[in-house]
Parts: C-alpha cells; structure tokens; sequence
C-alpha cells in the first residue's frame, strides 16, 4: 500500500473516530488556541518595536551619527570629526544635563532634564508645539519649551516663568511630541527645550556639572552611518563601541561614537531584557496546554474504549488507531493554531498601550510568516507529544480488558514512558534556548521550570496528599469525607493536574514575590529612605547647604567626589593584571572609565569590612567587594589612578560590602583624605529627616539659592522605577495568566474523562439518599481542593526559587507576600471549584434509574 493510500485511508479512520467528539475536540483545540495565542500576542508584539525601532532609530537618535562627550570637544577634535563627515553632511551642538526649575509664581521646583539645542534641531523626527511656535526659544528674550506634566507639577500655564540657574525662561510652548526622549523611561525628570545661545547665560556648566556634550552628524545617506561612526571612532582613538543602554545618567565612556545600529541595538536590548522572559512565560503556557491536551484525548479514549475494542478484533492494528489519533490531533491543533494566531493579533495589541513611555512604539502587533510557522510548528509539536501520552495504552491493552474496564493506564515504570519523558524536557529546554536566544537564561528558565514542578510533584504526593488521606479517616462529615476520597480516582492522575495548575501558580506567584522583595528593598520606610539626594554640591556651598538643612530640621550627609580614571591594577604576588588583555576586555570591565573617588574618617553605616582594616593611613584604599571581584583586586593589590593629569598610588587594605539600597553617598573606591588632597572636587549628599509639611518648601529654597545643585527626590524617582517594574510584571503576569486558562481546561478535561465513573458514584449516591445539592458541594470541595492543594504548592515552589533567585543570587532580602499568595490561592480555589462542578453538571444531574438502566 502507497504511502498516500495509508494517509487516506487513516485519515478516514480518523474522521470516524472523531465522530461524536465534536465538544472534547473543541476543548483540544481551544487549549493549543491558548497556548498559541499567548505565543503570538509576544512575538508580535516584540517584533513590531524591534520594527518600530528600526523605522524611528534615525528619530531616537535624532542624527545618523552622534559624537557624545563630558567636555567640550577640543578644536583639534572637532576638526578630526570634521574631516570624516562627507559632503552634504550637517552637523550642530546639543548640551544636556539634569539641574532644577524652580516657578516663582507657585513656589515650587522640580527636577529637570535641560536640553539646549541650535536653531535646525532636530536633524530628523517631528517636535510637536502647541502654545507657541518651535523657533521661539531662539530669540533674544529666554523661552523655554516644556512637556505637559511638568506644568502640572508646578502649577503654570503657557506665558508663565520657570527660573534655571540665573535666568527666568518665559514657557512659550508645550511639548506634546518629543521623539528624543521615547524609549527612555529612566530619564532625570522631563525633558524641556531652550535655545544653545541662553546656556551659558544659566551659568550652571561651570566646574562639577555633570554636562552631556552631543555633536549630532546628518548624512546624505543613512547606509554610510556605521562606516562613517567607524572612521570618527578611528580619528579620536576611541578603540570600543558604547556598550550599554543610557539610562539618562550620562554616558559611560569620556567619549562616546553613536551609529544608527547602536542605538537600535541598545534599545532592543532593554526591550530584550522583560521579552525574554515573557517568551518563556508564553512557551510555558503552550506546554502547559499540552497537559491539558492529555487530559482530554484520555477523555476521548475513555468514552470510546468499546470501540476501540471492537476494532481492534475486527482487525485494526494498534498502530493504525494510534496513527488515526495522531493525524485527528494534529489537524485539531492546526484549527486551534488558526485561532490563537487571531486571538495573539488581538491581544497583542494591548501591550504597546501598557508599556507606553516605556518603549518608542505605538499600538500595533507584527505578525511575519516566521512567527506563523514558528506558532505552529510549536503547536504540532506539542500536540503531538501529549497526545502520544495519552494514546500509548492502546498499543499493548487487549481488547476484552478494553470492554470490562476501559482504556485504563498503565501502573509501574516504564522505560518508554521515562524515554519519552527526557526527550520532552530536552526539546522544551531546546526551543527555551533558541526562544531565549541564549543558553543561560533558556537552561536558566528551563531549569526553574523543571525545579518547580520536581518541587510540586514532591510536595502532592509525599505531603499534601497523604495528609489529605490521614485527614478522611478524622472528618466525621460524610460530604467532606467522600470529597477527599474522590482525589484518589485511579485515572484521574492527581499529581499531573496538580502540576499543571501549580506551575501556572508558580508563574504568577514568582512575580508576585519579585515585585514585594523588591518593594521592600527600596522603599522600606519612611525613616529609612533619606528624601533628597543632592548633586553638584561645590566646597564653598557645603556648609551653607548644611545650614540651610538643618534649618528645616533635616540632616545633610555628604560626601566629596573626585573623577580620575584607573590606570594600572598590580597584584601583591607581582605582575600586572591588565598585561595582555585588550583594550576592548580593558573596556569591558570597565578599567579605562572614569571613577568617582572619594575619601572619608570613618566606616558608613550601610558598609562593613569584610577583609582587612580600615584606613588610618595616608596611602591606603578600601574597595567594594563586588568590584573587586570583577577587577581581580585582593588585600594588598596597588592602584593607580590619573586624577587630573596627576598620577596617585594607593595600596589595598579592606574590602568593603555595600548596601546601596541606602541612597546615601557610596562609591566602590574609598582612599586616604592625604592621597587626593588639594584635588578638584565637588561634593554629593543625602538629605533626611524633613518633615513633609517642610519638604516642598525646602526644596524650592535649594534650588533659589543654590542653582547649581540638583535635588533628587528619591522616593518619587524610586517610585517612577517600581511603576516600571510593575508594568512590567503586570504584563508578564498577563502572560502567566494564560497558563491558568489552560489549567481550567484540564480541569474540564479531568471532569470529562471521569465522567462515567462519576455517573455510577452520584446514581449510588442519590439511591443511598443524597440529595442533589450535597453532591453537588462534595464536587465543588474535590475540585476546589485539587486547585487549593495546586496552588499551594504553586506558590510555596515561587517561594522557594523566589529565596533562591533573589536571595541567594541578586542579594536581596526576599518577602513573601502572604495576603496576595492568599488572594491567588483563594482564586485558584473558586475558579477550579467552579469550572469542575459546571462542567461535572451533566454527571450529576442524571437520573439514577437512567444510569443503572445504561449500564
């Protein structure tokens, strides 16, 4: 027989198996629909910002080429840059750093991000103005552009004045679109807009400002941006590319080269960083669907082990029928794949209005042929493999053991089965790698993932479970005590349905730990987290600033801060640690940036010596562990810096750990005072214990008096990072929630396949004398427990990686918050409960004479 008369003729076979299944088979194809759906509303919507940031890099960049430094370039520099810019090219100057706006109308002040720019600006993307237009702060009379909530913040309108440093800035227009400042949600306050001729007027970019000096580079074509950032880079002696995604907090190098593929490259990277897990969350959710997938093809077996007995003895052979299930598998997962690619579009045009201002993408989803064929492959694949769990029986139970006690599993350990078992981990560990596009972090979820569910496996079998057993012989109540009876049906395979609604659990409970430790972490209390951190401080403003700090009640802590640049690292066995590497290692641990060194008398409270002693001498160095570690630094290693041309040497004598959640000054390189004495320095600190009444007032008076420091609010910037933080989990937990679909699906499919069972049990229940509604609330307690016990164990497993992760690995004091396990444990209870009495309804409201006279 012709391979093409086999595909017939068991496709036949399958068609007619399929008959009188049409509800199992749309549960079957409504699970692969979740699962895919999950899968396609992520890559969809990854790729249209990877594509939106393609479309909008020369916007974002606002130039093909951006020269970015902390001084102003030299002449000589300039002219290098010059002579690499082709004809055709334009080029113009953008300064930017953070400082404060203070209204004198309204009294109040706030954190700015001052950009200056030259007439032209930007090269590329639209500014939108309302109010005014663009061209008005280049006049003679100081205008300012600002974005809407920064009007809000200090109450003013349009026509207003907002004073920086030594000039009041008439607003003359509002940003309502500002394509160079998209895709930045960790920015130092709101952009605003003034002309490059009112800058030095400000007289804030003296000594110790923190200044982002930007030499924007338009070409007549965009293809010759990489090759034209190469030759600047080449020019100026710059030997590495940026490597990583600016946070606002100015560049990580003296001198940075920026093409249009970096920025690209940098922004897809910080989308990569929440992408990738919320690809592995919808990877899990298809994975879990297959469970479920087993769950109901067992249900199919079940209802129509009699005719599998029948033809069987007419001839069948268990290879065809296992076949015929297959091809009827595959061909409902490839309509459920139809579904959950158009469910996935829909959905997936929902993230792009949660992440808003987090990425530079509006609203919109991409779907390529690529991620059709990848969902569906996924699909098939999954399908394939659950459904082969469930059909295997058939192979080797024999026809008269089918029509006396059905299609029932096989007991003990069987090697194929274990087989079977290691080829799936190892594709799943496979497609998490090559989602992930890492190894790390694809074995690194993949492994969670397995950890997880060995944890909740354990924890059914070995202890809630037999709890629940010891439990049933104590309960007087009949109801209750049946309940816990039925969780030992012998198909039912309790610990699989419990594993499928405890990982879902165990996804979104792992969030929910994340975002408390990291809560706890940052935002403490209110004593603790100072509410001002200043920068910029200069010498002669220090005990002025102090005075005028503790004339609100508050208490300054500062530190001074002198830049230098790490030059040589010399072990105390001999030989240099940096001989042989290259620059680009060099770079890379980050040797050849600039540090900012300070000194003091004593210990902070947020440190402790974990080796050696404190400084006492004049020419010793204390270090922060983790950066030791990275640069090879040990007790007795000999650092040399270049602070401002001058060469400085210091030996090594303690290792310090740091709690830098304290947001007080901290810095990785402590020296002796008599080391850098006499160097250019400005100082940081940390204001506390202001009241709240105080706390507005005292701002607005830094910030009239003292226009060239900037005041951090620390507890509204750590705010604005936890709201991404939890926009992000929000999104991921959204993910995650499709896995506790597909749980509620197995559930309907555990209702399904035990449905005959159920009828006899309720048919006796109801002659015994049970009423209608005690078998209902005996249901709804079986259900409701299989969820519970699920769900704790769920979280107890999020608990236990969450300890593990955070903990052990990030240093984070982990929290586990008990009212949301609660909550989530409490959902999972109602909704199990629920979905499997619903779904047992038929079973249950069956006449007993009807089901005696069946079977």
């Amino acid at each position: 027989m012709g391979v093409w008369q086999i595909i017939k003729s068991e496709s036949v076979l399958a068609y007619r198996l399929a008959k009188g299944q049409r509800a199992k088979l749309s549960l079957v194809a409504g699970c692969v629909g979740l699962g895919i759906m999950a899968i396609v509303a992520v890559d969809g919507f990854l790729a249209h910002v990877r594509s939106e940031i393609k479309r909008q890099a020369r916007p974002l960049l606002q130039a093909d080429v951006a020269v970015r430094s902390k001084l102003p370039l030299t002449p000589s520099q300039s002219q290098l840059i010059g002579i690499e810019v082709p004809a055709g090219g334009r080029q113009q100057t953008v300064i930017q750093f953070a400082t404060m706006a203070y209204a004198p109308s309204t009294g109040r002040s706030q954190l700015v991000n001052l950009t200056a720019v030259e007439p032209g600006y930007p090269f590329y993307g639209e500014i939108q103005i309302s109010d005014g237009p663009f061209n008005r702060i280049f006049s003679d009379a100081p205008g300012i552009l600002v974005p809407p909530e920064l009007l809000t913040a200090l109450h003013l309108k349009t026509g207003d004045y907002i004073r920086i440093g030594k000039i009041q800035f008439m607003i003359v227009g509002v940003i309502r679109k500002d394509p160079g400042s998209a895709g930045n949600p960790f920015g130092i306050g709101p952009r605003v807009l003034i002309g490059l001729n009112q800058i030095a007027a400000t007289e804030l970019i003296g000594l110790g400002a923190r200044v982002t000096y930007t030499q924007l580079i338009a070409l007549p074509d965009p293809e010759l941006s990489e090759s034209v950032s190469t030759q600047i880079r080449q020019r100026l002696g710059i030997q590495s590319r940026p490597a990583r995604f600016q946070s606002g907090f100015g560049p990580s190098a003296p001198i940075e080269v920026r093409s249009l593929s970096d920025i690209q490259g940098q922004l897809q990277s910080a989308v990569s960083r929440f992408g990738d897990y919320m690809i592995l969350v919808s990877l899990a959710a298809m994975g879990l669907a297959g469970i479920a997938i087993f769950y109901l093809i067992t249900a199919i077996l079940q209802q129509s082990a009699e005719s599998l007995a029948v033809l069987r003895t007419l001839g069948y052979s268990a290879g065809q029928l296992i076949r015929a299930y297959l091809f009827m598998a595959v061909c409902v997962s490839l309509l459920g794949t139809v579904g959950g690619i158009l469910g996935g579009a829909a959905v997936g045009f929902g993230f792009p209005v949660l992440f808003r201002g987090l990425i530079p993408a509006e609203a919109g989803i991409l779907l390529t042929p690529e991620i059709a064929i990848t969902a569906t492959l996924i699909a098939v694949v999954t399908t394939l493999y659950f459904a082969l769990w469930a059909i295997l029986p058939i192979r080797d139970i024999k026809p008269a053991l089918m029509l006396r006690e059905g299609l029932t599993p096989r007991s003990g350990l069987k090697w194929d089965r274990v087989a079977l078992a290691i080829a799936g981990a190892s594709v799943f560990a496979g497609i998490s790698i090559l989602r992930a596009h890492s190894i790390p972090i694809g074995l690194g979820f993949s492994g969670a993932v397995f950890g997880a569910g060995l944890f909740i496996v354990l924890a059914v079998t070995f202890l809630f479970l037999p709890a629940v057993r010891s439990m049933r012989r104590r309960i007087p109540s009949f109801t209750i005590s049946y309940a816990l009876a039925n969780l030992s049906r012998p198909f039912l395979g309790i610990p699989t349905l419990m594993l499928t609604i405890g990982l879902s659990s165990f996804l979104i409970g792992i969030i929910m730990v994340y975002q408390a430790s990291l809560r706890s972490e940052f935002l403490p209390s209110q004593t603790v987290l100072p509410q001002f951190f200043l920068i910029d401080i200069q010498p002669d403003q220090t005990d002025s600033v102090s005075r005028l700090v503790r004339s609100y009640g508050g208490e300054l802590t500062a530190s001074p801060i002198v830049r230098a640049r790490l030059r040589n690292i010399n072990r105390p066995t001999g030989g240099n640690f940096l001989q042989g590497r290259t620059d680009a290692e060099i770079a890379e641990t980050y040797r050849t940036r600039e540090q900012n060194l300070s000194y003091r008398n004593q210990l902070g409270a947020n440190e402790t010596i974990t080796d050696g002693k404190w400084i006492t001498g004049d020419q010793e160095i204390s270090v922060e562990s983790d950066f030791a570690r990275r640069l090879g630094i040990g007790l007795g290693s000999v650092l040399t810096f270049d602070v401002q041309g001058v060469t400085v040497t210091g030996s090594v004598t303690s290792i310090r750990t740091v709690k830098w959640n304290s947001f007080t000054p901290t810095f990785f390189i402590l020296l002796s005072p008599a080391l850098i004495a006499g160097a250019p320095t400005t100082y940081v600190g940390s204001v506390s214990g202001l009241s709240e009444s105080e706390r507005l007032n005292f701002q607005s008076r830094l910030t009239t008096g003292f226009p060239n420091v900037t005041s951090v609010n620390i507890r509204e910037t750590v705010e604005q990072v936890l709201q991404v933080v939890n926009r992000i989990a929000r999104a991921i937990a959204g993910i995650a929630g499709f896995t506790f679909a597909v749980g509620l699906l197995a559930i309907i499919g555990v209702a399904i396949a035990t449905a005959r069972q159920r009828k006899i049990e309720t048919a006796l229940l109801k002659t015994l004398g049970a009423d209608q509604r005690s078998i209902l609330i005996l249901t709804a307690l079986e259900f409701g427990m299989i969820g519970g016990i699920a769900a704790m164990a769920g979280t107890g497993a999020a608990a236990l990686t969450g300890w593990i992760l955070l903990h052990q690995i990030f240093d984070l004091a982990i929290v586990i918050p008990l009212v949301r396990f609660g909550t989530l444990i409490a959902a999972v209870i109602f909704a199990t409960a629920l979905t499997g009495t619903v779904t047992a309804g038929q079973a249950i409201r069956a006449k007993a004479a009807d089901v005696f006279r069946d079977y």
